[in-house]
């Protein structure tokens, strides 16, 4: 195992997801790819929130800062080759493309976020496993 891909919302679950990756990492002398997955813009009637809104490049920033933290609080912990990145668009689409671009062979992430879901997983994480069908083995 050489590739860990950790999905994070900046949860307790996915910093708790994040610090498990690292000990596996540390065991298998992986590098990690911190992915934040930032959900593709909504249109509202901006005359009504114009006051309160943020746009999503200010969101975009926000998150490569907070992904940034994220590294250097993970590299104290693990000296090794721990990459973040922020993208936009589906979380589990994101993912999906993250997952063969970093050559992931594993992906660890928390089981709920920051989501509302009611069900055991968050709605990310059920959609990554209905998604994606890993570990996958080849005989290259």
């Amino acid at each position: 195992m050489k590739n860990i891909l950790v999905p994070i919302d900046f949860s307790k679950a996915s910093r708790n997801a994040s610090g498990y990756a690292v000990s596996l990492a540390k065991f298998f002398d992986a590098g990690i790819t911190l992915i934040n997955v930032i959900p593709p813009a909504v249109i509202i009637d901006e005359s009504i929130l114009a006051p309160v809104m943020i746009t999503q490049a200010e969101i975009l920033e926000n998150n490569k800062q907070l992904v940034k933290k994220e590294v250097e609080a993970l590299s104290k912990k693990y000296p090794a080759k721990i990459t973040g990145l922020v993208q936009e668009g589906f979380p589990a689409d994101i993912i999906q493309e993250m997952v063969k671009e970093k050559h992931a062979d594993l992906i660890v992430m928390g089981m709920k976020g920051k989501g509302k879901s009611n069900s055991v997983f968050g709605s990310t994480t059920t959609t990554v496993i209905r998604k994606l069908s890993y570990p996958r083995f080849s005989d290259s």
